[in-house]
C-alpha cells in the first residue's frame, strides 16, 4: 500500500526542539491510551531530542478531560511543557490544566500537532506542527491516478514537509521565538 503523510517522529523531534529552545527542560507527552501509531512516532520523536539533551520525557497516558489523571501525574513532578498528540487533545487539555491551576504560557507550555482550526483560535493560541492535509489528499490522488496507470508500481511511503507554526502558547520571557 501507498503511504502519504508527515514523518511523525521527525515532527515530534522539532516541536520538542522548540520547546528547548524556549528553556522548557521537563517536557511531558499527553496521549489517550491505545492510540494510533502516528502519535506513537510523534512521542518517539519528542524522546529521541530530549535524549540527546540528557533528557527523559513523562508520559501521561489518560483522557486530556481527565483532571485527576493530571493531578496524579504532577504529584510526581511538575513539568514545564506539555506535548499533546494532536490538537483537539491539546485544546481539551489545556482547559484541564487551568483547572489544575495551570495557565499556559505563563505556568507551562503547551504544543501539539496538526494545524487545525482550533488551533490558532484557542486562547492562547496553540504552537503545533501543520500536517498539509490538503497536499495529502491531492498527493494521495496523484499517486492513485500514477497506480491505475501502472499497475506495477510498488508500494511508496511519499513523507511531505510539515512546517513548525509557533504561537502564544510556547512564548516565554527571555525565550528565542
Amino acid at each position: 500500500l501507498d503511504v502519504v503523510g508527515i514523518n511523525n517522529s521527525d515532527a515530534g523531534y522539532r516541536l520538542a526542539e522548540h520547546l528547548l529552545a524556549q528553556g522548557a527542560r521537563k517536557i511531558h507527552f499527553q496521549m489517550r491510551p491505545n492510540w494510533a501509531p502516528s502519535v506513537r512516532n510523534r512521542l518517539r520523536g519528542v524522546v529521541t531530542a530530549l535524549g540527546l539533551h540528557g533528557l527523559k520525557c513523562s508520559v501521561l497516558t489518560a483522557d486530556p478531560e481527565d483532571l485527576s489523571a493530571l493531578r496524579r501525574h504532577l504529584r510526581r513532578g511538575r513539568p514545564e511543557a506539555f506535548v499533546c498528540g494532536n490538537d483537539t487533545a491539546a485544546a481539551k487539555f489545556r482547559q484541564t490544566l487551568e483547572r489544575a491551576g495551570l495557565r499556559v504560557p505563563d505556568d507551562v507550555l503547551l504544543a501539539a500537532f496538526d494545524d487545525v482550526q482550533i488551533a490558532s483560535i484557542l486562547s492562547p493560541p496553540l504552537t503545533t506542527i501543520r500536517q498539509p492535509c490538503k497536499e495529502i489528499g491531492a498527493t494521495l490522488f496523484n499517486r492513485l491516478m500514477e497506480r491505475i496507470a501502472k499497475p506495477d508500481l510498488l508500494p511508496a511511503e511519499i513523507l511531505l514537509p510539515s512546517p513548525l507554526v509557533v504561537r502564544a502558547s510556547t512564548r516565554r520571557r527571555g525565550g528565542r521565538p
